[in-house]
């Protein structure tokens, strides 16, 4: 009996060594593990935001978008011409207008109405994303001297008088 009491404790003795042994071991893989999954994810996530086919992408928007936003404002200022001009042209009591030109003008001032959204919409997506941190660096109005067509920071938005 003395025999198995000897053997029960060296084996308790066997197992709790390995444990000691083994349980450290398993928790620095884990947490080395883990600390990888998300160093890993990081990296990846940079490549994917910061990477040059990011960047060219990120660019061609900005500058596709500017390009849009200028056209639109062009837009807004020759219907906004277009609308002073008529009026010009019509009595300054709108009683006295006949029924064509009230249509007429309600029309020029929703077409007008609809490029101001037009314009704001895309000034609005344009301003928010160059305000975003990792677009911050795609401020294109500080390119090198000699670069032509410079996108600016923020565009701002159309208000009519």
């Amino acid at each position: 009996m003395n025999v198995y009491r000897t053997t029960k404790r060296e084996s308790r003795r066997a197992t709790w060594k390995m444990v000691v042994i083994i349980m450290p071991i398993l928790a620095i893989i884990l947490v080395g593990g883990a600390a990888l999954g998300v160093f890993s994810e990081g990296l990846s996530v940079a490549q994917e935001e910061l990477g040059p086919r990011a960047i060219n992408q990120k660019y061609e928007w900005f500058k596709r978008t500017a390009s849009q936003i200028r056209a639109n404002s062009q837009n807004v200022d020759v219907l906004v011409a277009r609308n002073e001009f008529y009026v010009s042209n019509l009595p300054e009591d709108r009683a006295q207008w006949y029924r064509t030109d009230r249509e007429t003008m309600a029309q020029y001032q929703s077409e007008s109405s609809g490029a101001v959204l037009m314009y704001n919409r895309l000034v609005g997506e344009y301003n928010a994303e160059m305000s975003l941190w990792h677009t911050r660096f795609t401020n294109f109005g500080r390119m090198p001297a000699g670069w032509e067509d410079i996108t600016p920071d923020k565009f701002p938005e159309y208000r009519i008088k």
